[in-house]
């Protein structure tokens, strides 16, 4: 039986702080360099899942264009006729992925390099891995800038940080709702990661008449 997790999604996270990164203009090029981002699944848009009450799907989609990926990133570089050099780290879970958004990139543009990890390392530029949202639409120790270790793209955005503590001081659902959709807008257009789709899990269920059967005389 296949069921899609929406509570999960696979993510390329930004280190804003890296001396190239840290320019959204570089990030939001390199959003719009890739030509899909589902890869067979279910699009993600932000960190709060599609199915959680506070979810805003009005926001920045960032769907392919050269012209655009090309003229943000130009426009970032100090050379305007220089490749973009990135290292996209990843686990061995999503070596795959991470081979194919190499793939779908124009070399002329940006040049990725794939490094194989086994955890979250202490120095990256891109790091692709699974981000796991919570029921509630609290995302403060995720991207508040006075977070260290679980601010993984290590996000430094007032506009954030003023949604993500206004998100904080009420309890009112409804003004929640304005405040998580405002959030999630902000995010959008920050970007200090791109989430790409919601993955799918297959639970096998044993049949024993099956087995029954199939006897070692007769199995192939």
């Amino acid at each position: 039986r296949e069921t899609t997790n929406y509570s999960q999604a696979l993510t390329i996270f930004f280190n804003n702080q890296d001396p190239i990164l840290r320019d959204k203009s570089i990030r939001q090029g390199i959003a719009y360099a890739l030509k899909d981002k589902t890869f067979g699944y279910q699009r993600a848009l932000g960190p709060i899942s599609s199915t959680s009450w506070a979810y805003n799907p009005l926001v920045k989609l960032y769907e392919y264009d050269a012209q655009k990926a090309s003229t943000l990133i130009k426009g970032g570089l100090p050379d305007k006729s220089q490749v973009l050099n990135l290292e996209l780290a990843t686990i061995p879970q999503y070596l795959s992925i991470a081979e194919e958004i190499k793939g779908q990139l124009d070399p002329n543009l940006i040049n990725l390099t794939i490094r194989v990890v086994t955890s979250k390392p202490d120095s990256y530029q891109l790091y692709l891995t699974l981000f796991e949202s919570g029921a509630d639409p609290d995302q403060y120790v995720f991207w508040h800038s006075s977070h260290g270790v679980s601010n993984i793209s290590r996000a430094n955005s007032e506009r954030l940080d003023k949604n993500l503590e206004d998100g904080r001081r009420t309890i009112d659902q409804t003004e929640r709702k304005k405040i998580y959709n405002d959030f999630q807008r902000t995010f959008a257009e920050e970007l200090p990661a791109l989430f790409l789709f919601y993955p799918k899990y297959y639970n096998l269920a044993r049949r024993e008449a099956i087995f029954d059967i199939i006897t070692p005389e007769t199995a192939l």
